[in-house]
């Protein structure tokens, strides 16, 4: 027994006029002078972060499996990132090490 196949059927997709209506309003905010300016700031920022977790800090992929482990080692490098610069600036300014006292309250 051999199956019939359907006849084409045309299927059409309606979008609604508000969608057409953003999507017109975020093409003219792209085509500015200010989005242009905004699209071009974001993209040096980006790459510059990115080329200084892969070149500077050595760090070419996760060694992690999981959403919320990967997740949590993003969260960390900025963290490794600021320990880094607070560092090289004390270094910069002559001291060797960095102290940290707490004073505690005696009651």
């Amino acid at each position: 027994m051999v199956k019939k196949r359907r006849t084409q059927i045309k299927k059409k997709i309606i979008f609604s006029p508000e969608f057409w209506a953003y999507c017109e309003e975020s093409e003219a905010n792209c085509k500015s002078v200010e989005g242009i300016n905004h699209r071009i700031n974001r993209s040096i920022q980006a790459e510059g972060a990115f080329s200084y977790l892969k070149d500077g800090l050595r760090y070419d992929r996760f060694r992690h499996k999981g959403m919320k482990k990967i997740i949590s080692d993003l969260e960390l490098m900025p963290i490794g990132i600021n320990l880094n610069t607070l560092l090289s600036k004390l270094k910069k300014m002559g001291k060797q090490s960095l102290h940290i006292t707490k004073r505690w309250k005696k009651n």
